[in-house]
């Protein structure tokens, strides 16, 4: 329930992210931002189910955790603005 709960909430702030771009074309980026998750969702339960038949729990953890370190590995400039990759460190 949690996951689903996080899940809906991303959906909510996504499309509030998307509405600020063009309000004259709401339900379309919308349904654009469905269509894409939708998609997605379909491709990794394609590659889940396929590592599920060859490596069990193992193989599925691997590849949800790759998906994990490559979400960080992307999103991390966007931690600290203006600040390159890492905060810069304070002096007392």
């Amino acid at each position: 329930m949690a996951v689903d709960l996080g899940v809906q909430g991303s959906f909510v702030a996504n499309q509030a992210r998307i509405h600020t771009i063009d309000p004259a074309a709401r339900s379309r980026m919308s349904g654009q931002l469905f269509l894409i998750a939708y998609l997605g969702a379909a491709a990794c339960s394609a590659v889940i189910a396929t590592f599920w038949g060859r490596l069990a729990w193992g193989g599925t953890c691997v590849f949800a955790l790759s998906l994990v370190a490559l979400a960080v590995i992307i999103e991390r400039r966007s931690w600290w603005p203006g600040q390159g990759s890492f905060p810069a460190a304070r002096t007392a």
